[in-house]
């Protein structure tokens, strides 16, 4: 649920590891994605970090944005 000012995205995020050795060899700072019902957003790429794994970034994920659209937090719901 949403608290007063915030929103929230859905969107479903598939990055392979060679997409994330151009963030770390800092080349990409943010990624924008198409929510669920067609809106693009963009974020820093840093908040998918805890989300890497050994192939990339891979699921279905919840992004909270305040009124200024500063992210406040992500987090996966579900695997793809």
């Amino acid at each position: 649920m949403n608290r007063p000012g915030t929103k929230t995205y859905t969107a479903a995020i598939v990055l392979t590891k060679t997409q994330l050795e151009h963030f770390y060899a800092g080349a990409v700072k943010d990624v924008q994605v198409r929510e669920v019902s067609g809106l693009r957003v963009r974020f820093p790429l840093n908040a998918l970090r805890p989300y890497v794994g050994h192939d990339g970034i891979s699921g279905v994920f919840q992004m909270r944005v305040s009124a200024d659209n500063r992210l406040l937090g992500i987090q996966k719901l579900a695997r793809i």
